[in-house]
């Protein structure tokens, strides 16, 4: 691995040149701008790589600390990516905003930075360097406020601690000191790895059709509850004569079965 990180480190010189340091700020927008996984973590390992050349190539630093911070940059990709191919259907879903959000906050980036004259005087850096790691800066922070999301806040914390680390190592060269904070890099990439996988989406639960067979296997709708009726008064009771006692009554016959009485014939005169 070491071998393989020093070939890289003295093949890859076109990133010391000034349109190397253009390449590099080219791809920190293009992050911003087109925010995918795959392509998010390989340009994040680009640009560990650039910043890298670029600080042995200018400064004097030691190789050893640009293998550390591109190994470290390494894993904490790889976590990052083992992680989000678990939750890859839910990751279009956490996108730190629209196409069109990205792009404006993009304009709004270069036309403040063509206009402003943003000019950053870091001691002992050269200007060029300087620029470099507040433009890296700048995209780190639109990054973060762009989206909250575990993986976006993982990339955006990643590239901000890259001109750090670099600034810290050309004021203060000691092996310590960057250990130490590439032990604080992955120690965030892990706990963004576990929010990925703690924040996932919930499962849809999908409503069945209402059909013949979803009503005859549902339950029996509950009927509403009416409420009572109003008791009637009741009568009072009434009073029979003959202290209470009712007379018999007779019984009435129908007109057919009256008897008529006897018709005597008349005598002849």
């Amino acid at each position: 691995m070491e071998a393989l990180i020093t070939w890289l480190l003295t093949n890859f010189t076109f990133f010391a040149s000034g349109l190397g340091i253009l390449t590099i700020g080219a791809i920190a927008v293009l992050m911003i701008f087109l925010w995918e996984w795959r392509s998010s973590l390989v340009a994040l390992c680009v640009i560990q790589l650039g910043v890298a050349v670029l600080v042995t190539q200018v400064h004097p630093v030691e190789v050893k600390w640009a293998q550390v911070q591109i190994l470290v940059t390494t894993l904490s990709a790889a976590m990052l990516m083992l992680s989000a191919r678990q939750i890859r259907f839910a990751l279009p879903y956490q996108r730190p905003g629209s196409w069109f959000m990205r792009l404006v906050a993009v304009m709004l980036l270069i036309i403040c930075w063509r206009f402003f004259d943003l000019d950053l005087a870091l001691p002992a850096v050269a200007p060029p360097l300087a620029q470099l790691f507040l433009w890296l800066a700048v995209c780190a922070l639109i990054m973060l406020g762009l989206s909250d999301a575990p993986f976006s806040t993982a990339i955006a914390l990643l590239l901000w601690f890259m001109p750090v680390q670099a600034f810290i190592q050309i004021l203060l060269p000691e092996f310590r000191l960057f250990v130490l904070i590439g032990i604080v890099q992955l120690v965030s990439a892990l706990a963004c790895s576990y929010l990925m996988l703690a924040a996932r989406l919930p499962e849809t639960v999908t409503v069945a059709r209402p059909t013949d067979m979803t009503f005859s296997r549902a339950a029996p709708a509950p009927r509403p509850a009416f409420p009572p009726l109003p008791e009637l008064p009741k009568a009072p009771p009434r009073l029979l004569p003959a202290g209470g006692r009712q007379q018999p009554v007779a019984a009435v016959r129908p007109e057919s079965s009256r008897r008529e009485p006897p018709v005597t014939p008349r005598e002849a005169s």
